[in-house]
């Protein structure tokens, strides 16, 4: 399979293209789609810095508590116009009562500079985290998100 990818990849390049690829880790994130499912299934986000409660969220979500890895937090706190690769939040989305966990959403910056292919979007539903959203620039995901600084909509917790 990387063979292939590598092979494609040489063949966009000689064809005047090119391939732009996520990385497949960051830090210790695996960025593929079934590795963001195992992070989230193993809370792996929960030592972050979170906001204090959960609470309706100023999106389609309904209600949610968003967390901030520290490349996040640092950028946020240095008011950076446009975040570093290594950015990632996550927001746990709970029930209309706001007492039961249904589900995650997460972006992580991939890639430098500015725009929704800089980020990589994760929705997905509990338990088993099937029928999600995963993408660069997602579409689902990018509209709302556009309108944050550098596609981050969610402000730090005091």
């Amino acid at each position: 399979m990387k063979s292939l990818r590598l092979f494609l990849l040489a063949l966009a390049t000689a064809c005047g293209g090119s391939e732009e690829e996520t990385p497949s880790m960051l830090g210790s994130l695996d960025t593929s789609e079934a590795g963001i499912v195992t992070f989230l299934q193993e809370r792996g986000y929960r030592d972050w810095l979170a906001e204090p409660a959960v609470h309706d969220s100023g999106g389609p979500h309904g209600q949610v508590r968003v967390f901030f890895n520290d490349t996040a937090v640092q950028s946020l706190r240095a008011d950076n116009a446009t975040h570093p690769v290594g950015a990632i939040l996550v927001k746990e989305i709970y029930s209309g009562d706001g007492k039961e966990l249904v589900g995650h959403a997460l972006e992580a910056k991939v890639k430098s500079g500015h725009g929704k292919d800089t980020w990589l979007f994760f929705e997905g539903p509990l338990p088993e985290d099937r029928r999600n959203l995963y993408g660069r620039g997602h579409e689902a995901c990018h509209g709302c998100h556009a309108a944050g600084r550098d596609y981050v909509t969610t402000p730090l917790p005091p």
